[in-house]
């Protein structure tokens, strides 16, 4: 579906270095695709980017691609000189201005796809959490607790944060135990949004896959995906009900409280 593959063939020395130079502009600045293809016509390896900076390079760091600007062809590859790039914790990210490029290696708390299309959740061991939007399918299954990594920008939807990325790569499966963080139904609200969390309340209200619980200190609201095929069990008025999820927000409501809510994944 692109340009006529290039032929090369050559022999790498282990922990050797092969080259390849295009002998005109072959990929375009705007966006293009990258693939290793095998003899027999199967892809070995792929990359798609949509956009790409002067002096730059795209280089594997971790299992993900990521742009650096110091190139080393014939070299290992060496993540350097971006003075905007950050790399930190999940908390410090989410206190960047929206746009800014950053770098994130965290746990699965959240598998792709259970709360929303071509989004998964991500948790750090301080509890934080944040929701990652992707537009590559990740080439893993990825399940709670695999280790993963992101490289794009920090970004903002109906008031929640989150992080806009091409691609998520795996890091190493099953490296944590993802633990959720009791809390009050009075806390769900912005110091834990995108974290999993674990409350405990006695039912107020409900209506079809939303639901209320209060534990005293003021109510939660507990909203069930179709996409994680939960049933909502049978319950009543009064019930005592425990919910483990990850906390969300969806914009505001009419009267101008913000729309926080605990969204259950299994």
């Amino acid at each position: 579906g692109g340009a006529s593959p290039k032929s090369f063939g050559t022999s790498i020395p282990p922990l050797g270095y092969y080259t390849f130079y295009f002998t005109s502009s072959t990929l375009n600045n705007d966006g293009d695709a990258v693939r290793l293809i095998k003899p027999d016509g199967t892809v070995s390896d792929s990359f798609n980017y949509t956009k790409s900076q002067k002096g730059f390079s795209y280089a594997l760091f971790d299992g993900s691609f990521t742009e650096s600007s110091s190139p080393t062809p014939g070299e290992k590859n060496v993540l350097a000189a971006d003075p905007d790039l950050f790399e930190g914790s999940i908390v410090d990210i989410k206190k960047l201005p929206l746009g800014h490029k950053i770098t994130l290696t965290a746990f699965v708390s959240s598998p792709p796809n259970l709360l929303g299309d071509k989004e998964l959740y991500l948790w750090n061991q301080d509890g934080s959490g944040i929701k990652v939007s992707y537009t590559q399918t990740p080439g893993a299954d990825l399940k709670v607790g695999d280790k993963v990594k992101v490289a794009s920008t920090i970004e903002e939807s109906y008031d929640e944060k989150y992080i806009k990325t091409e691609s998520v790569s795996l890091v190493q499966a099953q490296a944590a135990s993802v633990e959720e963080k009791s809390i009050l139904t009075g806390e769900v609200s912005e110091p834990y949004e995108g974290q999993l969390v674990k409350i405990l309340g006695k039912l107020e209200e409900q209506s079809g896959d939303t639901f209320y619980i209060n534990d005293g200190s003021r109510r939660a609201k507990v909203y069930i995906k179709d996409s994680t095929g939960i049933v909502k069990l049978k319950m009543a008025v009064g019930d005592e009900i425990r919910v483990t999820g990850i906390v969300s927000q969806y914009g505001f409501l009419k009267d101008g409280e913000a729309n926080y809510r605990v969204l259950p994944r299994f």
